[in-house]
């Protein structure tokens, strides 16, 4: 796979804006009405938590050289900035409760708080890929909404799970991971929103 490519796809689908597709998935696809205002309040709020926040954090820590790369790309460098976005999601999470939103879209972000919990803990061993813990994250989601809401979504699933592929080929053409890492991730994110949904 050519470089310039690898990357776009590794920036179209960082694993970051993935609870905000996600949250927009359950939006759009869930059958109870959602006014328009409330819609865009609640993206911008996973935003926020998700992708806005932890981001800014993760850049204070590169200036104040506790990580080497905006990337990541360490294993030593993502310590302090999970630990700082487990916090954002578990905030984001539970903030979400609050709202008069569908249960799935608290329950998505707590299932990305748990990926990252595992994450932290396999540190010390390995990186696990949080790109493809997003796909994982984001198939499992799209097959309980189809099963949950009785959508026929079997293209949008297949879909999902070819952009998960050439996610996985995206980031072993650019060494950021070994098939292990990869495979790892895509359980865990599968696993995790999994579980979070159906408990």
């Amino acid at each position: 796979m050519a470089r310039w490519l690898a990357l776009s796809l590794s920036f179209l689908f960082h694993p970051a804006i993935m609870p905000v597709v996600g949250s927009a998935a359950v939006l759009f696809f869930s059958p109870y009405h959602i006014p328009a205002e409330l819609f865009f309040y609640t993206l911008f709020f996973v935003f926020g938590g998700t992708y806005l926040f932890p981001g800014i954090v993760t850049f204070i820590f590169y200036k104040f050289g506790l990580v080497s790369s905006m990337q990541l790309h360490l294993r030593e460098d993502r310590r302090w900035p999970y630990l700082a976005g487990l916090l954002f999601y578990y905030f984001t999470a539970t903030s979400l409760k609050q709202f008069p939103l569908p249960v799935e879209i608290h329950k998505i972000v707590l299932g990305v708080a748990w990926v990252i919990v595992m994450a932290i803990l396999l540190l010390r061993w390995t990186k696990v890929s949080m790109h493809l813990a997003g796909m994982g994250a984001m198939v499992a989601l799209l097959i309980y909404l189809s099963l949950t809401y009785e959508i026929h979504m079997l293209e949008i699933i297949a879909l999902a799970i070819l952009a998960a592929g050439l996610v996985g080929s995206a980031r072993l053409a650019l060494n950021a991971h070994t098939h292990l890492e990869l495979l790892l991730g895509f359980v865990f994110g599968f696993g995790c929103v999994s579980v979070t949904l159906l408990v």
